[in-house]
């Protein structure tokens, strides 16, 4: 069975280009780390009393990673990612 995280230069293929396909379970696997990492980020942002640390530089790299993998998705369904 094919890892769902596969892609041929690696995650970083994956996470941060706009060109590709990708299957339903990995966009699904995609968002999952996304959020957990949002949520992770968020908590400690909090804890440590720097909520402009994460407004400033976490939000935008997860956003960042979030339309690379959504962009891909799109053009698995023949829409166009721009």
């Amino acid at each position: 069975m094919r890892d769902p995280f596969h892609a041929p230069e690696g995650l970083s293929k994956l996470f941060f280009t706009t060109e590709g396909r990708i299957s339903r379970k990995t966009w699904w696997l995609c968002m999952i780390v996304n959020m957990s990492l949002f949520a992770m980020s968020l908590f400690v942002a909090i804890f440590i009393n720097a909520e402009m640390l994460f407004i400033a530089y976490i939000f935008p790299i997860r956003l960042i990673l979030f339309l690379c993998v959504y962009i891909k998705r799109l053009h698995d369904i023949n829409l166009r990612g721009w």
